[in-house]
């Protein structure tokens, strides 16, 4: 069975099981398309540890959409994939973060798991260790990416502000049954409050310093 269908087919098979959460779609085809783009192999069975290793160096070379020099960088190399990492590696351009890098890679690891249990692929030999560092490295890596307070990039805040259906469609809906979703986001867009601080929050914690609205936060 491991060569009845074709990379291709078998994803066009995961789509249409996925697509009843069309939301998400858009998370998974960008890392897949990198992954078989890389690989370059018609049949699952076929991709090499090599191949998974290419894909990883890929991806955590990925240069993220924030700037005209990335973005100009992507459009120009998205048929090779593997050649703009190289780029962006060669040249210590900016990359995405490792929390990014690993989101993708679990995105693509969900696809081989898929073709596992459909039996396309006798086993899914991508891991996140194919991507983590060497044991100090890794957690220094780490204990930086949870040092850092990462800012949504505009694209995310879009997607979150505008084409999410709780903030359109659903949102007279939510705005009765689940306020605390509408309004802790918007809390943290406006203010820059960390998520704890924001759930913490009582109205009497509103209050006007010299007319202004602010929230007052217990640290203790």
């Amino acid at each position: 069975k491991l060569y009845e269908k074709t990379a291709q087919e078998i994803l066009e098979d995961f789509y249409k099981v996925k697509n009843n959460d069309t939301k998400e779609m858009h998370k998974y085809k960008e890392p897949i398309t990198i992954f078989l783009q890389v690989v370059r192999r018609k049949y699952l069975a076929d991709i090499t540890a090599e191949d998974m290793q290419d894909f990883v160096f890929t991806i955590k070379n990925m240069p993220p959409k924030t700037n005209k020099q990335s973005i100009e960088l992507i459009n120009k190399y998205q048929d090779n994939y593997f050649e703009l990492a190289k780029i962006v590696s060669e040249n210590e351009y900016d990359k995405i973060s490792l929390k990014t890098a690993l989101e993708k890679i679990r995105r693509v690891s969900i696809f081989l798991n898929y073709a596992v249990e459909v039996e396309r692929l006798d086993r899914n030999r991508l891991n996140v260790k194919h991507i983590l560092p060497s044991k100090s490295q890794k957690d220094r890596a780490l204990d930086k990416e949870e040092q850092i307070r990462h800012a949504f990039d505009n694209e995310e805040l879009n997607a979150l502000f505008n084409k999410s259906s709780w903030y359109s469609k659903n949102l007279k809906k939510y705005m009765q049954s689940e306020q605390d979703r509408i309004y802790i986001p918007l809390i943290g867009l406006l203010s820059g409050m960390r998520l704890n601080e924001i759930a913490q929050l009582y109205i009497d914690d509103i209050h006007l310093e010299y007319g202004v609205p602010c929230f007052r936060v217990d640290t203790t």
